[in-house]
């Protein structure tokens, strides 16, 4: 049986628009009582899809923290990405979020006119 370490909502992440539009996503990790930890480190698996900015929010119950994912690719295409946060935990040093990217094509100005 798996326990559960931390509540991660949503558990992954979708990055869906046009071209030239700015793509966020916000990403809150809540880690449990019976496995407290702190984020340490952040970092992207590849370093031109998304940037990330994390926030700590102190709540009664302990620390949570929100990620803000920003999608960096300006051109059409589609990738696949992971977060990879580096934790104080012995027993879950890291947690990985996977990222996916759909990036389309901006509309022409014909059809944004009409």
């Amino acid at each position: 049986m798996v326990k559960k370490f931390a509540d991660i909502s949503p558990t992954r992440v979708r990055m869906t628009g046009q071209a030239g539009q700015e793509i966020k996503s916000k990403v809150t990790i809540v880690p449990l009582a019976d496995y407290p930890f702190k984020v340490l480190d952040i970092q992207t698996a590849k370093k031109d899809n998304i940037r990330v900015e994390m926030e700590t929010v102190q709540q009664t119950q302990g620390s949570q923290y929100v990620l803000t994912v920003v999608n960096l690719k300006e051109e059409k295409g589609r990738y696949s990405d992971n977060i990879i946060l580096k934790t104080d935990s012995p027993l879950k040093p890291e947690l990985k979020i996977h990222v996916y990217g759909n990036i389309f094509a901006p509309k022409p100005e014909a059809e944004k006119k009409g």
